[in-house]
């Protein structure tokens, strides 16, 4: 079967459990391997999400929901749940 990129929303962003602060999505993390405060903002220039994590702003370009899911990955070791409400 073939793989189609899906690109981030505002929805995915609340499904995933951010929340949103202003023009920014938010996400609090507290586990063993990580904590501190995610966040995206859109930039209307370039079309895509901007991470940033902790007092780190600004890191990296996202535009897809896998490429946000491997940033939660490699900071976490656990995977970004859908729907879950796991950090609501």
């Amino acid at each position: 079967s073939e793989y189609k990129v899906i690109p981030i929303t505002p929805e995915w962003l609340e499904d995933f459990g951010f929340v949103k602060e202003g023009r920014s999505y938010a996400m609090g993390v507290h586990q063993r391997l990580f904590s501190g405060l995610m966040k995206l903002k859109f930039n209307g220039k370039l079309q895509m999400w901007v991470f940033s994590v902790g007092k780190y702003s600004d890191i990296t370009r996202v535009e897809f929901v896998h490429q946000l899911q491997n940033l939660y990955f490699a900071l976490t070791w656990e995977e970004l749940t859908y729907g879950g409400n796991k950090w609501k």
